[in-house]
């Protein structure tokens, strides 16, 4: 159908309305702590001051799990110690496997068994960005780990046929520009990507208007209760707390791949065309000898 059409002095048409998806996350409690003793406050050290020291490295702890939830987390309620609510918030990875895009170069039934990626990486490329950028904007963010960015570089050696373009115009970070024929790819090397193994190839691509932080309690510094009263404490136990998630809007333009810059395996078929199938010794004829009767 490319358009209504009525007859003339017709009755005002039925409506159409379109059904909305329904979306649902949680919020999650993050809490780390930090303790120091009164002594440890008290002495002078190189590096300075025990308790400055204790509240820096207990909020850049309080960040990198944060950032891990919203990367790889799931969203989860169950009964905590306590018998209180306990919720974990689903993560931008579990969004996009709702209605996103997520592919593996090493298990994509289009890529033959034992493909190099050199060979079919840059068809297997081609194929999925058209997808990608098939929604949403021409411009999406990608963060990727080192080996990755590796499989990329090479790809674009051997070919010849990519330019990448180093800026900082993007979000306010240092990324690497790479223009494609659907639409441009601003990369991003992610530490939780490159020092996880099982991550290091992966790639993760999505467009950052599209997700919103969302808060009950903001990020703030709970000081020590008994710092200061009759029950004191010999030092102080402090906490940096927060209740959040993210709220997630358009993922169809999303998209996760992995085994990037690697060659696909050989399936357990041809595995088995290629390797004699195990058994005992005893099972093969012995070579017949000579004069034996």
């Amino acid at each position: 159908m490319i358009g209504s059409a009525h007859p003339e002095g017709g009755l005002i048409p039925d409506a159409i309305a379109l059904d909305p998806v329904h979306w649902s996350n949680y919020t999650q409690i993050f809490r780390n702590a930090l303790q120091v003793t009164r002594t440890a406050q008290e002495t002078q050290l190189r590096t300075g001051a025990a308790y400055d020291k204790a509240k820096k490295e207990c909020l850049e702890m309080h960040s990198i799990e944060m950032e891990k939830a919203f990367l790889f987390g799931i969203p989860t309620e169950i009964a905590g110690d306590n018998s209180k609510p306990q919720r974990t918030t689903g993560g931008v990875i579990w969004a996009i496997r709702q209605s996103g895009i997520v592919d593996s170069f090493r298990t994509n039934p289009d890529i033959p068994a034992g493909s190099k990626w050199l060979d079919e990486g840059l068809n297997y490329l081609d194929v999925l960005l058209e997808r990608i950028f098939r929604y949403g904007s021409q411009d999406k963010l990608a963060f990727c780990g080192n080996g990755a960015m590796l499989g990329l570089n090479r790809l674009a050696r051997e070919h010849g046929q990519w330019q990448f373009t180093p800026t900082t115009a993007a979000y306010g970070i240092n990324v690497t520009k790479w223009v494609t024929p659907f639409g441009s790819l601003t990369l991003k090397t992610h530490p939780l990507f490159s020092h996880e193994p099982t991550n290091r190839h992966s790639m993760l691509i999505f467009e950052p208007k599209n997700l919103q932080y969302r808060y009950v309690t903001d990020t703030k510094f709970v000081k020590d209760p008994q710092e200061h009263g009759s029950n004191t404490r010999d030092g102080k136990h402090e906490e940096f707390l927060t209740e959040c998630g993210l709220e997630y809007h358009h993922m169809k333009g999303a998209a996760y791949l992995q085994g990037i810059g690697l060659d696909a395996p050989i399936t357990r078929a041809a595995f088995k065309a290629v390797t004699p199938p195990p058994g005992p010794a005893a099972t093969v004829p012995p070579a017949p000898v000579e004069g034996a009767k």
